[in-house]
């Protein structure tokens, strides 16, 4: 009778799920005043930072660690059964019987899974949502028709935007380019009673660029490229359509091979153009490529215009699994030879690329560029979600797909900050530096600045600001030698600019809208953290016997006795003493009664994993986010205190590391203020 009652281990699931959504009636008007003063994009951070597994660990529910054996796993059941069963409660009154039976429902719901070889590995491979059980679906808070109805449409609008976006894949550029040549080369060298005129700064260069895909289906893809740049009062424009056609494996002769066809007006200052080109795999490892061009060529005034071919072969190589080359040979339109290799790292997160091009009117260049994945703070988006990784389960492909709002919650893949080196050598600017950085400011937000200096060109500068498929840079000429007054302007002033805005303006500014940001969503989870909380200490009441009495039996021989122990949100520098709760309760939860319970042999082990599902736990951080954690502190840990051959002892884990006491490294003159 009580396996039917595992339905209701998934109350923490269905909070999850509720915590995700909008408030309910029963959050005050106040609330949702003050949301509208918080930007919406803080209240995902909290989104983010809880995309863990929502339904129960079954293995935490236990007990034991994921690689536990049979024996193992029946072992802890028949344990944790002999403190909930509802045989040991039936003496107590109807809320009690209730509690227990709850409790040895959800115990009985795991173990019955995870004795089963047939049904855990199931659940190993593909998580809860692979056992479709019936009763332990996802479900959410009760709500009315209209609240459904506008958090249907917003859901729908929200996946229509998306998909719209990933169709189009807009982008476009806007470079403004300024020469302050004046200002390096000559105001700063008079000296400054010959100052008589200003220095002029003048903009030398403005471009403007833009794509979008106008068609994408299957086998087509139709780009549309516009580019338009006035250069010392002179205007180019230029205007590009790109088909892409991707032909079957079953075609005749040629088999599976890609097709690029490309009109053009104005690319390289010419006239109408067009050209196709194939590319064909010839084996897993070999690519090729033809193309063939004509473009059209205005004869000096006359209205007379002449037709110039072109042709390019080319062959890619991927050497090694992580080495590439390329070999491209062009005839006549742009002609000569080029060489590239590529190399990138096992994870990506270096790489480097030798280049060289010997053109046909005897221009030869050689340029190597690497670049590499730094984790230096400044250069990365403040408060990362690296502090919260531990607490979050991995997913597997297959169970990450099956929820299409966590997918648009989720976005891309995670931007971080890089730093890139170039050396150039060539026969028209004999050798060139440029040195740069990428810096993330938030998923879609990035910051760039790159500092070159030429042989002949001088000295420069490029700072970028990049959002989503928009692009805004400034390219600066500072000077057309080796000025150092420039050299200092250029590399430390956007520098310090950066570090002070960051550090006075940015940060301070998402501190406090992060921090508004997680009061609201406490308070709108309020309610349900009293509920989890209540189901915790009525388990932990089913314990108290038994935790006494072990507690008696060790105490009597020097054993293994839990003084205090807390659960949740710990402060760094006093984690004996709770933190004051906040709008949405208690930061963490006394679970001294079922670790002594949990107790055998003069010792305690709990196996790494989400300890807030073990019996007697829940999770008192519902809500927070990484406005509530100091530098690299986890989210929730464990502080436990306790005494061992009558010493004290205290210590404190996250929950990725598990815990093993008694250890003799844990021994302390004193405990901290309990």
């Amino acid at each position: 009778m009580y396996a039917e009652s595992g339905s209701a281990f998934h109350d923490t699931a269905r909070f999850y799920s509720a915590s995700r959504v909008q408030p309910t009636t029963d959050v005050d008007d106040g609330d949702d005043e003050n949301a509208t003063t918080v930007d919406p994009s803080f209240l995902s951070v909290f989104e983010e930072d809880d995309e863990e597994d929502p339904t129960p660990d079954l293995y935490a529910v236990l007990g034991v660690a994921r690689d536990a054996n049979d024996v193992e796993i029946k072992g802890a059941y028949r344990r944790l059964s002999r403190l909930l069963h509802p045989d040991k409660h039936a003496q107590g009154n109807s809320a009690v019987s209730a509690d227990a039976e709850a409790a040895f429902g959800r115990l009985t719901a795991a173990y019955n899974i995870l004795s089963d070889p047939q049904k855990r590995a199931i659940y190993d491979r593909y998580g809860f949502n692979g056992l479709r059980i019936q009763g332990w679906e996802l479900a959410v808070r009760n709500k009315s028709a209209p609240e459904l109805r506008l958090e249907y449409l917003l859901l729908k609008l929200k996946a229509k935007e998306t998909e719209n976006e990933r169709l189009l894949q807009p982008s476009s550029e806007v470079s403004v380019g300024v020469d302050m040549t004046d200002f390096f080369d000559r105001y700063l060298k008079e000296a400054p009673e010959e100052r008589v005129y200003s220095p002029a700064l003048s903009v030398y260069d403005v471009s403007l660029s833009q794509s979008i895909t106008a068609l994408r289906t299957l086998r087509n893809t139709v780009n549309l490229v516009g580019h338009v740049t006035a250069h010392n009062g002179i205007g180019i424009g230029t205007l590009l359509a790109i088909w892409e056609r991707r032909f079957p494996p079953k075609t005749p002769v040629i088999g599976a091979f890609t097709t690029e066809t490309i009109l053009s007006y104005g690319r390289g200052g010419r006239g109408l153009g067009a050209s196709v080109k194939v590319h064909k795999a010839f084996h897993e490892r070999v690519n090729g490529s033809l193309g063939m061009e004509v473009v059209s060529v205005t004869r000096n005034t006359s209205a007379a215009f002449s037709l110039i071919p072109g042709l390019s072969v080319g062959t890619t190589v991927q050497i090694t699994p992580r080495i590439v080359s390329q070999l491209q040979y062009k005839w006549n339109l742009g002609g000569g030879l080029s060489a590239e290799v590529f190399w990138t790292s096992e994870k990506g997160e270096r790489n480097c690329r030798v280049h060289t091009r010997l053109s046909n009117n005897g221009n030869a260049s050689l340029t190597l560029r690497m670049e590499s994945v730094v984790n230096w703070p400044w250069l990365n988006p403040f408060m990362t979600t690296s502090t919260h990784q531990g607490s979050k389960r991995n997913f597997s492909d297959w169970e990450a797909n099956l929820n299409e709002e966590d997918d648009l919650i989720s976005g891309s893949g995670h931007e971080e900050g890089r730093v890139s080196l170039s050396l150039s050598c060539n026969t028209y600017d004999l050798f060139e530096v440029r040195a740069g950085v990428n810096c993330v400011l938030s998923e879609i937000t990035r910051l760039s600045g790159e500092f070159g200096a030429s042989w002949l060109q001088g000295l420069s500068v490029k700072l970028g600001l990049h959002r989503g498929g928009q692009s805004y840079v400034l390219p600066l000429k500072l000077s057309e030698g080796w000025d150092l007054a420039a050299f200092g302007y250029g590399v430390f002033v956007p520098g310090l600019t950066y570090g002070v805005i960051r550090s006075l303006v940015c940060e301070p500014w998402m501190r406090a809208q992060l921090k508004k940001a997680q009061d609201i969503r406490r308070e709108r989870l309020r309610n349900e953290l009293r509920q989890l909380r209540n189901e915790a200490l009525a388990t932990q009441a089913l314990m108290q016997h038994t935790a006494a009495r072990i507690s008696k039996e060790e105490k009597d021989s020097n054993g293994l006795v839990i003084v205090r122990a807390l659960y949740g949100l710990l402060s760094p520098d006093s984690p004996a003493v709770p933190l004051t709760p906040d709008v949405g309760g208690p930061l963490s939860i006394d679970v001294t009664v079922p670790l002594q319970a949990s107790v055998e042999n003069h010792q305690l082990r709990l196996p790494p994993g989400r300890w807030a599902d073990l019996q007697g736990f829940y999770n008192p951080c519902f809500g927070l986010g990484r406005a509530a954690c100091r530098g690299n502190q986890a989210l929730r840990q464990l502080y436990v205190a306790y005494k061992f051959n009558g010493l004290p002892h205290e210590v404190s884990v996250d929950e990725e590391q598990g815990l093993a006491i008694p250890m003799s490294k844990h021994r302390v003159d004193a405990f901290s203020s309990l």
